[in-house]
C-alpha cells in the first residue's frame, strides 16, 4: 500500500470482490487510492492509514467498515483531526429488502449519501428520510476488457450465459436471489426444446471461484447474457456485456433500464419463461445489429459514470452528524469485519 496524498481514497470489504473490481476502475480516474478493510485488523489501523494518505474524500463500500470507522472513539478522533469527507456509498438492495434503523443512522451520519444506479436511488427515496442522494454508477474491470476488445475473437456460437452467485444473501436471508433456479433453468429448458444447437452456459461462483478476465472471455464468447437476478444495484455482468458487445436479455434490476435503452428497450422482459426465451432466440438472431447499439449505450455510459466522479469532488459536503455523534463500541459490525477478516 503507498502511502501519499490522494483525491479519492476508495474502501471495500476484501480484494477481488465485486465492490473491488468496481473501485478499482474508479480508482484509475483519478489520483486515488482502493484499500481492502479486512487487510486492517481494526477500524483504528485503517483510520491510521487514512490519515497517511491524506485524501480529500474518503468513499467506503462496505457498511461494517463505515459504521466502525464513524463510531469508533480511537479511530473517529483521528479522523477528526483530518480535513475529508466521509461518504457511503451503498452498492445493493439489502437495506431495502431489509430496512433498518441502523441503515437510516448510516445515511446520517454519511457526509454525502451515494448509490450505484438510478433504480436504487428511487427505492431508497422512498424508503428512507434523506435530503440528498448521488448516484455514483459502477464500471467493470476496463484493463480486462480492452484486452479481450483488442483479441476480437467475434462469435458465431448459439451460447447463452448465465453469470452470477445462486447463493448470494443466503446468510441474509434471501433464497434464489440472483433467480437461477426459479427462472434462468426453466428459461434454458424452454431454449433447448426449441433449438438443440443453442448452448447453455453457468458460471456460477457459488460452485467455483473463475478469474474475471476467463468470466468476460465466456460473455465475449455468447450470443447472449441472461440476467434474472430479484434485484441488483448494478449488475456487473450487464457492463461487462456491454462494454464487449454482447447482447444482454434482462429483468428490470440494476442498470438494466440504463444501458437497455432506446431501440434495446425490448431486452428488458417481464418475469416470465416463455417470454425470456423468445426474447433470447430473437436475440441470438439479430445478434450483430444488437451488438453494435448495446457498444454505443455503453460508450455514453462510461462517459457519465467518469465525469460523475469529477462532479463529485468539486461538491463535496461535510453534512454528516458523524462528527458530532457520541462514540460507541458497536459489536455487531466488528464482528462482521472480524469473522470476514479470519475468512481471508
Amino acid at each position: 500500500m503507498a502511502k501519499g496524498a490522494a483525491d479519492f481514497l476508495f474502501i471495500v470489504d476484501k480484494r477481488d470482490s465485486p465492490l473491488w473490481r468496481a473501485a478499482s476502475s474508479r480508482s484509475k480516474v483519478f489520483n486515488s487510492t482502493i484499500v481492502a478493510a479486512t487487510d486492517f485488523i481494526s477500524a483504528y489501523s485503517l483510520a491510521k492509514y487514512i490519515e497517511s494518505v491524506k485524501p480529500s474524500l474518503v468513499i467506503v463500500s462496505w457498511r461494517p467498515a463505515f459504521e466502525q470507522l464513524v463510531s469508533r472513539k480511537r479511530s473517529k478522533r483521528v479522523l477528526l483531526k483530518l480535513d475529508l469527507s466521509i461518504y457511503l456509498l451503498i452498492p445493493d438492495f439489502v437495506g431495502i429488502h431489509k430496512p433498518t434503523e441502523l441503515e437510516q443512522s448510516l445515511i446520517d451520519s454519511a457526509d454525502g449519501f451515494l448509490v450505484t444506479s438510478n433504480i436504487l436511488r428511487k427505492a431508497y427515496l422512498e424508503n428512507y428520510r434523506t435530503e440528498s442522494i448521488g448516484v455514483l454508477h459502477d464500471l467493470p474491470n476496463l484493463q480486462h476488457i480492452s484486452k479481450i476488445q483488442l483479441a476480437k475473437k467475434m462469435t458465431t456460437s448459439k451460447t447463452v450465459v448465465w453469470v452470477g452467485n445462486s447463493k448470494w444473501g443466503e446468510r441474509l436471508g434471501f433464497e434464489d436471489h440472483k433467480g437461477l433456479n426459479k427462472l434462468a433453468v426453466p428459461v434454458f429448458e424452454i431454449l433447448k426444446e426449441r433449438d438443440r444447437n443453442i448452448e447453455i452456459k453457468i458460471i456460477d461462483s457459488a460452485n467455483a471461484r473463475i478469474k474475471n478476465s476467463k468470466v468476460l472471455e465466456e460473455i465475449q464468447r455468447s450470443s447472449c447474457l441472461l440476467v434474472t437476478s430479484d434485484s441488483e444495484g448494478t449488475g456487473l455482468p450487464i457492463l461487462e456485456a456491454a462494454a464487449l458487445g454482447t447482447p444482454v436479455v434482462s429483468v428490470n434490476v440494476g442498470v438494466a433500464s440504463e444501458i437497455l435503452t432506446g431501440e434495446l428497450g425490448n431486452q428488458i422482459v417481464s418475469r416470465d419463461s416463455q417470454l425470456i426465451a423468445e426474447r433470447i432466440i430473437q436475440t441470438i438472431e439479430n445478434r450483430e445489429s444488437l451488438s453494435l447499439l448495446i457498444q454505443s449505450n455503453w460508450q455514453v455510459y462510461k462517459f457519465n459514470a467518469e465525469t460523475e466522479l469529477r462532479d463529485l469532488l468539486r461538491k463535496r459536503g461535510s453534512l454528516g452528524h458523524w462528527r458530532n455523534s457520541k462514540p460507541k463500541n458497536s459489536t455487531a459490525p466488528f464482528l462482521v469485519w472480524l469473522v470476514r477478516r479470519l475468512r481471508r
